[in-house]
């Protein structure tokens, strides 16, 4: 395996908790629309479409493996709307549910 770093990704759970209590009507939510894609609204506007390798771990580590990525910077989804407190929350509110992929995912990543 090489040893490439992909300096800038991003990880989305698969279904935001509601941060409109903290962010307004605004904040960002996921729309699954399968199991394989999803947008980003904010509010009630399309802002991104998004796929798995956004938060399903087997997918990243098979998309870094084909690309030769040892290691991941993961950046924050940067989002005006979202205060640092109900961006800690929603992380927090999916990080109890790893999976032994999601383990591996997370020692070839940094962030």
């Amino acid at each position: 395996m090489s040893n490439l770093i992909d300096i800038h990704t991003h990880y989305v759970p698969n279904g935001w908790p509601d941060l409109t209590e903290d962010a307004g009507p605004q904040a960002p939510w996921l729309k699954v629309e399968s199991e394989t894609e999803a947008m980003i609204m904010m509010g009630t506007k399309e802002f991104r479409r998004i796929q798995s390798d956004a938060w399903d771990a087997e997918v990243r580590l098979r998309d870094m493996d084909a690309d030769g990525v040892h290691t991941q910077v993961v950046s924050p989804t940067r989002h005006s709307s979202i205060t640092a407190e109900a961006a800690s929350r929603q992380v927090a509110s999916h990080g109890s549910s790893t999976t032994s992929r999601s383990r591996s995912w997370s020692r070839r990543r940094i962030g």
